[in-house]
């Protein structure tokens, strides 16, 4: 409780939970009062103090609703910036470049919730550990902000570094029972956020750590590739590797024809099947294996000896 209180009231709270009296009236316990730890009784003026876990649980709930209001705020603000940049479009020289460097924290906060927040698709993330620098840690606070408004947008590789974490275990298990996609690998690179407009990467400078924002068509497909590449070497959350259940005979035989270079036509004419019936299948498979496309369900495939 000691990043919400002042001093004084954190003073103040310990002396009343012990049952010191004292005066009523000071500004320490107007503070308490405020945060929902201390309850004056309108009648007798008499207080009641809220136990530590109930204290610190309302106080914790009261910084999530002035996030929430914050985050309709600057909803608001993006809103209107849209509207100027169509009314009053930018170009030639004054063209935003394709890509930017985020050097502060909050720069990087801003740039993740433009992203997680604007993109009309999914939101792609890769988290390699814990945030243990002040700039890491404003990037999870953003992060977590996101999972909270839009949780089932997301879909995720973090490291086992993370989960090793309390804090990173719980967002991963929240995330996940709020209909977000969750997978594991044993060693990530950087951090990423990836949106259908523009992307983010952590980077580690000689001296300071720093955010690359890419807006640019083709970097965007180059780390698309890269997460999907990512994402078909992971492990879902809660399984461990090679749990996935292996395919049926059809299913193999439409993998194995597939392998070697046949369409889904000729696949279906081969098995005396409809194109719809293969492409059903392939659906299935990339479902099973938390494959994108058909060139991670080939190396996922391959990578648990199914073809």
């Amino acid at each position: 409780m000691d990043v919400f209180l002042s001093d004084d009231a954190r003073l103040r709270y310990e002396q009343l939970l012990a049952g010191e009296s004292g005066d009523e009236n000071d500004e320490a316990v107007h503070e308490l009062v405020s945060n929902g730890l201390v309850r004056r009784d309108s009648g007798t003026g008499s207080l009641t103090v809220a136990p530590p876990g109930i204290a610190l649980r309302r106080m914790l709930a009261g910084r999530q609703r002035q996030l929430l209001n914050a985050l309709t705020r600057l909803d608001d603000d993006y809103t209107q910036l849209e509207l100027l940049e169509r009314r009053f479009p930018t170009t030639g020289s004054g063209s935003p470049g394709a890509t930017e460097l985020a050097r502060s924290a909050a720069d990087m906060a801003a740039h993740w919730h433009e992203l997680t927040t604007y993109s009309k698709g999914p939101c792609y993330t890769v988290q390699a550990g814990a945030a243990t620098t002040p700039f890491q840690q404003r990037w999870a606070a953003a992060r977590r902000l996101s999972h909270l408004t839009t949780p089932a947008r997301f879909r995720t590789v973090c490291s086992n570094d993370v989960l090793e974490q309390p804090a990173g275990r719980a967002e991963a298990e929240g995330l996940v029972a709020a209909g977000g996609q969750l997978r594991v690998h044993p060693l990530l690179p950087g951090d990423l956020v990836l949106a259908d407009h523009g992307a983010m990467l952590l980077v580690n400078g000689p001296r300071e750590q720093l955010a690359l924002v890419v807006r640019a068509g083709g970097l965007l497909t180059a780390l698309r590739h890269y997460f999907d590449l990512l994402w078909s070497r992971s492990v879902p959350f809660g399984r461990a590797a090679g749990d996935a259940d292996p395919p049926s005979p059809a299913q193999s035989q439409v993998l194995r024809l597939a392998a070697v270079g046949l369409k889904d036509e000729a696949i279906a004419r081969s098995l005396g099947r409809s194109t719809r019936w293969v492409r059903r299948n392939f659906e299935v498979l990339e479902e099973r294996l938390g494959a994108t496309n058909r060139l991670t369900l080939g190396i996922a495939a391959a990578r648990r000896g199914w073809v």
